[in-house]
C-alpha cells in the first residue's frame, strides 16, 4: 500500500512439483504465521487448502519477530515462486525471509534463485544480500518522501497496522547510535502493543455530509490517530477532502463484560474536543501519528462526554 517499495526474489519449481497450498507453506516454514485471514474466519479452511497459484498472494511473517512481513505468490505460468520484501522493514523482517527462503529451496529441492534485478544467489549465499544498505536507502526515501511532498507523515505498512512517520521521528532514529536498528526495533515495536486498534467507519448525515467516526470503549486500551485521516484500506470507499468532520462514539459496559448486550452507546462528541481535553497522562503516542489511549474507566468516560457533548 501507498509509497511502498519493494524487493522480489524468485525461486522456479523445478521439479514440477504442484503449486503448494497456504496450509503447506506453513507447514515448510514451520515458525511462519500466515496474515491474510484471521483464525477466527469462517473461511479460513478454504483459504488454507486453496492453491497458491489462486491467489495474487499470501502475506506471511513471524510472529514476534516480523513488523512488515512479506508476500508469497505463485506463477503458474512461469513455475516460479516470488517473495516480496517491503523495503525498508526490520533486520528481523529480513532474517524471517532468509530463513523462509533456505526452507522453500530446500523443499523445492532447488539451491538457486534471483532477485527482479537478476543478481542470482543461492540457498548459501542468500544472507549475502546486502539488506542493511536497503534499510539505510529506505529510511533515507522516508525522508525524501517528507520533504518532497512537504506533508508531515510518510506511512509504512505493518502485519498489523501502518507505522507513521514524521520529522521529528525520522531525526531521533537517524542521529541514534544505530540507526538501521533503532528503526527496526521501533516499526517492530508498532506491531505488538497490547491495545485494540481502532476502525474507522463513514456516515452520511441528513445533509448528506460524510462523516468519519471511531468507537472507544470502556476500560478498552486503544490505539487512535492524533489526527485522523482516511486510510488506506478505505481510500476506494472515500477521499479525504470528502470528510467533512471526525466524531468519537463513547460505549460503556452497562453489566457483564463477556455478554455483548451489556454494551451500550453513551453516545458521541467532536473527534477533535476529545484529543484536545483527554488528560495527559491517558495517552502517549506510538509513532508520528498514533497514539495508544490508557483503559478509561466509566467515570472518566461520563466526566468527557459531559463535558463535550453539544
Amino acid at each position: 500500500g501507498g509509497d511502498d517499495m519493494s524487493i522480489s526474489f524468485f525461486i522456479k519449481n523445478l521439479n514440477n512439483k504442484e503449486s503448494i497450498t497456504p496450509a503447506k507453506v506453513l507447514e515448510i516454514g514451520e515458525a511462519i504465521s500466515q496474515y491474510n485471514l484471521d483464525e477466527s474466519d469462517e473461511n479460513i479452511e478454504e483459504f488454507l487448502n486453496e492453491k497458491l497459484e489462486n491467489f495474487e498472494c499470501i502475506l506471511l511473517g513471524e510472529e514476534g519477530r516480523s513488523a512488515r512481513g512479506f508476500e508469497l505468490s505463485y506463477s503458474d505460468e512461469n513455475r516460479y515462486y516470488g517473495i516480496r520484501v517491503f523495503t525498508p522493514c526490520s533486520i528481523g523482517d529480513w532474517e524471517v525471509v532468509f530463513e523462509f527462503i533456505e526452507k522453500l529451496g530446500k523443499f523445492l529441492e532447488n539451491n538457486n534463485l534471483v532477485n527482479e534485478h537478476g543478481e542470482e544467489y543461492t540457498l548459501a549465499t542468500i544472507r549475502n544480500y546486502p539488506y542493511i544498505e536497503d534499510i539505510e536507502y529506505g529510511i533515507k526515501s522516508i525522508e525524501e518522501n517528507l520533504k518532497e511532498k512537504g506533508s508531515e507523515i510518510s506511512k509504512l505498512y505493518g502485519i498489523y497496522r501502518p507505522i507513521s512517520f514524521n520529522n521529528e521521528l525520522l531525526e531521533s532514529i537517524k542521529n541514534s547510535e544505530n540507526p538501521v536498528e533503532t528503526f527496526s526495533n521501533f516499526i517492530t515495536k508498532t506491531q505488538y502493543i497490547d491495545a485494540y486498534s481502532a476502525r474507522q467507519r463513514f456516515y452520511k448525515n441528513n445533509n448528506n455530509e460524510i462523516f468519519g467516526m471511531y468507537t472507544l470503549t470502556e476500560t478498552v486500551r486503544t490505539i487512535l490517530p492524533f489526527k485522523p485521516s482516511v486510510e488506506y484500506e478505505n481510500f476506494g470507499i472515500v477521499k479525504n477532502e470528502d470528510v467533512k468532520f471526525w466524531r468519537l462514539v463513547f460505549v460503556i459496559i452497562d453489566g457483564n463484560p463477556d455478554d455483548e448486550n451489556s454494551y451500550k452507546m453513551l453516545g458521541d462528541i467532536d473527534y477533535f474536543k476529545f484529543i484536545e481535553n483527554l488528560p495527559k497522562d491517558k495517552y502517549s503516542f506510538i509513532d508520528g501519528e498514533y497514539m495508544v489511549v490508557e483503559s478509561l474507566e466509566k467515570e472518566e468516560i461520563e466526566r468527557l462526554y459531559n463535558l463535550l457533548v453539544e
